[in-house]
């Protein structure tokens, strides 16, 4: 069960916000870094670097010891935060893993590999910026919602991806990128104890064509 408090594993066998890409898997698994197909793999382009942020561990041979290194993985889990009215959960299973520059996650996103883990976005309340079947990394630290943005959030049994916007009187304003679904206010002091618990901020989604 997704608390506020989560520190997932990451086994090494393996939601910028609103900065989607176009992510396509590799099934070649014996692939080296230096040799790999730029147009089959899962990720963003870093543009300080012209290289992926984000790509499949099974893009990457076992044997480039230099490339682990210099890349983190950072676990995906079969989770989906609903971009809709919520989606429940039951288990979190890890069932696969991306790779980042680790230089990328330290000097844009100024946090750390072990703080970060991606899941799935299921519905379309945040329309046009996070899409059905869009991946989102989440920074599980940021859950206080000190600054304005995108956060997963738990309600009851059920998980969501909003803005978050802080208002005065120890309130947040929820709302959607959709204009069908209506905003909504939540209290810090009562509702953050009792059934809703901010999960984590969105600091990157990848999106697949």
């Amino acid at each position: 069960m997704l608390t506020g408090n989560e520190t997932f594993p990451t086994r090494s066998h393996l939601d910028v916000d609103d900065n989607s890409s176009s992510t396509h898997r590799n099934s070649n698994e014996s692939e080296t870094y230096e040799k790999r197909d730029r147009k089959s793999k899962v990720g963003q382009v870093d543009p300080t670097s012209n290289e992926e942020v984000g790509s499949s561990i099974k893009d990457y041979s076992a044997g480039t010891g230099s490339i682990m290194e210099t890349f983190a993985h950072i676990p995906l889990f079969d989770v989906k935060a609903s971009a809709g009215n919520g989606y429940v959960i039951h288990e979190e299973e890890e069932t696969d893993a991306l790779i980042f520059k680790k230089e990328w996650i330290y000097n844009e996103l100024h946090s750390s590999p072990a703080n970060l883990y991606l899941i799935y976005v299921e519905g379309e309340s945040m329309e046009p910026a996070l899409r059905p079947g869009d991946v989102i990394l989440v920074d599980h630290t940021d859950n206080v919602a000190k600054r304005d943005g995108i956060y997963v959030i738990r309600m009851g049994e059920s998980l969501l991806v909003k803005r978050l916007q802080r208002l005065p009187s120890q309130r947040l304003k929820v709302t959607s990128d959709n204009p069908a679904y209506e905003p909504f206010e939540i209290s810090l002091d009562f509702d953050l104890q009792n059934e809703l618990s901010i999960i984590g901020r969105v600091v990157w989604s990848g999106r697949r064509h």
